[in-house]
């Protein structure tokens, strides 16, 4: 993935996110996952972070639990970083989290 393959002009800006689209990676739009380039353990990662998603969520769109919606944020920000890593520094990932409120005992 370069930033001159989308005309965006946020193009260095990678967002992680899970949005029913087949791809957690998005620049102005969803990007797929086998044109990014990255590893394939990171693309396998990201793409089962991805399917997690919708199983964590019940049918209002609302979070299992607290532990597993904690999980998944964990996980998220991991893959994040690893992202980041991978892209290298031509690139801003931007992760944004689904917790509302710090956990009990969190500082």
């Amino acid at each position: 993935m370069t930033p001159h393959e989308t005309d965006a002009p946020d193009a260095r800006v990678v967002r992680l996110l899970p949005d029913y689209a087949d791809t957690p990676i998005w620049l102005s739009g969803p990007f797929p996952l086998e044109q990014t380039g990255l590893s394939h353990d990171l693309v396998a990662r990201l793409s089962a972070w991805e399917v997690a998603y919708y199983g964590l969520l019940t049918d209002d769109f609302e979070w299992r639990s607290t532990d597993a919606l904690h999980r998944y944020e964990v996980e998220g920000r991991g893959l994040a970083e690893e992202l980041a890593v991978q892209l290298g520094s031509e690139f801003e990932v931007e992760y944004r989290s689904f917790e509302r409120e710090p956990r009990p005992g969190a500082s």
